[in-house]
């Protein structure tokens, strides 16, 4: 490879020793909280790609919500009107034409949103960032059961909410015949860690010089102790987590439960 191809496509080329290698080159890409835990939702909860999810259904599904949840115009509301459960608009996103997006509260709604990229093969998969972060942290058999947590988690119960109950069962009903469909079973409950989501894995691990990996693992099933808070507040918590932007969580929450912070922030 000449330097000239190098420096104009970086990433276009690599050499086979990188095959198979932590240090794996691939394109940048980025992401945001709640495309993370949308993600998550559809590897984990739905079983749907990435590539199915259609934005413009965002724009239809109120139309098709029926009488006995609200109708179209309580869902119009909901779905797109400041106030309800549409994200904010981010930086350049103010065009007419700029593609909508909504927060992830419930896993339904990541089968019409929670995607970056208008076009599906403009998209990559974050979902595969959760996977390899737990691969790495936990290694084979511990990952995947802290996987099997967490998927349970992200459903919805009966320990929710009220409001996360109305969304999810409204919209299962409104997107009956909306692609994609979810999986029969959520697939959490028969999720494998590969190789490739091993790569990074450390054989020995020390506790007080943690990978940010190990660091994500060793806080998760913490996190998921403050599942029975409202879903909203739950969500907030996984994707802060899933970004590694985050304080020491054993001190936070323990911080919360003697009342010097609130567990909302």
């Amino acid at each position: 490879m000449q330097l000239s191809e190098f420096e104009n496509e970086p990433t276009k080329k690599r050499h086979p020793s990188y095959d198979g290698s932590m240090l794996y080159t691939t394109a940048p890409e980025w992401s945001t909280g709640e495309v993370l835990l949308a993600a998550a939702y559809r590897r984990l909860v739905l079983g749907v790609g990435e590539s199915s999810i259609d934005l413009r259904n965002i724009s239809l599904a109120a139309g098709k919500m029926p009488a006995e949840v609200g109708g179209p115009q309580t869902w119009d509301r909901l779905l797109t009107a400041k106030g309800g459960i549409a994200s904010p608009l981010r930086h350049g996103q103010y065009s007419p034409t700029a593609s909508r997006q909504l927060m992830p509260l419930v896993p339904t709604i990541a089968r019409i949103a929670g995607v970056l990229g208008k076009t599906p093969r403009s998209r990559w998969n974050p979902s595969n960032l959760l996977l390899q972060a737990i691969g790495a942290g936990r290694g084979k058999a511990d990952g995947e059961e802290l996987l099997r947590q967490l998927g349970a988690a992200l459903q919805v119960s009966a320990s929710d909410d009220v409001f996360a109950r109305f969304v999810e069962d409204s919209l299962r009903r409104g997107l009956d015949d909306v692609e994609p469909v979810p999986a029969s079973t959520a697939p959490f409950e028969h999720v494998e860690l590969d190789d490739s989501d091993l790569r990074a894995l450390r054989s020995t691990a020390k506790p007080r010089r943690m990978c940010p990996a190990e660091r994500f693992c060793r806080d998760q099933p913490i996190v998921l102790c403050v599942r029975g808070q409202q879903r909203e507040q739950f969500g907030e918590r996984l994707a802060w987590w899933t970004n590694d932007n985050r304080p020491n969580v054993t001190t936070l929450v323990a911080r919360g439960g003697r009342g010097e912070v609130p567990l909302h922030v």
